[in-house]
């Protein structure tokens, strides 16, 4: 599936039946009980779920590198948190089960998309009084997701899924800069401020754009 990275060593394979070599070349091999819905195919060749997947490896690496390869999952549009949960439902004490448990607590609201999120804020400013911003409007040669021309702020929202990735990390604070250069100031919220922390959020917003008026 792409979740890690690829490392020398054997290749894990997993085996649904106590029949056959216990050792081969290459191979480390793993026996256990799997039901259909663990099971799916690539190319041909029977291999266990995402779900399934996330759940072996938790057993073997630490929370820092499952937590990368949830977000890897997400990032590649492979991640479905019902799926995840329902091997955890029916596998609550193998190993690993409360590390994938934690793993995923971040995801308990469902994948977060950039419209729901562009909703989320914008509903916000119409709750707290705030001037509405433009939307999704290019300035310069970047586009904004909330900007207010007069007072030359703009506000991003990044998900979960964002944060994840170093390289849009990097990319992002780039922009910042070379926006700041043209005048331009920008604040970054994540999702769970914008839900969570809303009268925050609205304070940050309008301090802003009253500073700006100035």
């Amino acid at each position: 599936w792409g979740l890690r990275r690829q490392t020398t060593g054997p290749t894990d394979v997993t085996v649904p039946t106590r029949a056959g070599r216990a050792q081969r070349a290459g191979l480390r091999i793993h026996r256990c009980a799997l039901t259909e819905r663990e099971i799916t195919s690539e190319r041909g060749i029977p291999i266990t779920t995402v779900a399934r997947t996330l759940l072996d490896i938790a057993a073997a690496i630490d929370a820092h590198h499952l937590e990368s390869a949830v977000d890897r999952a997400e990032h590649l549009r492979l991640f479905d948190l019902r799926a995840v949960q329902a091997v955890l439902a029916a596998r609550p004490h193998r190993p690993g089960a409360k590390k994938l448990t934690a793993a995923i607590r971040d995801h308990a609201t469902g994948p977060i998309m950039r419209s729901e999120l562009e909703r989320a804020f914008l509903a916000l400013c119409a709750e707290h009084g705030l001037l509405t911003p433009v939307t999704n409007r290019r300035l310069g040669p970047h586009e904004a997701d909330f900007h207010w021309s007069e007072q030359r702020l703009i506000v991003e929202t990044d998900g979960r899924e964002h944060h994840a990735r170093r390289r849009d990390f990097a990319r992002d604070r780039a922009r910042d800069a070379e926006n700041l250069v043209r005048g331009w100031h920008t604040v970054r919220f994540t999702y769970g401020q914008v839900t969570h922390e809303a009268r925050w959020v609205a304070g940050i917003v309008r301090a802003l754009t009253r500073a700006g008026r100035a």
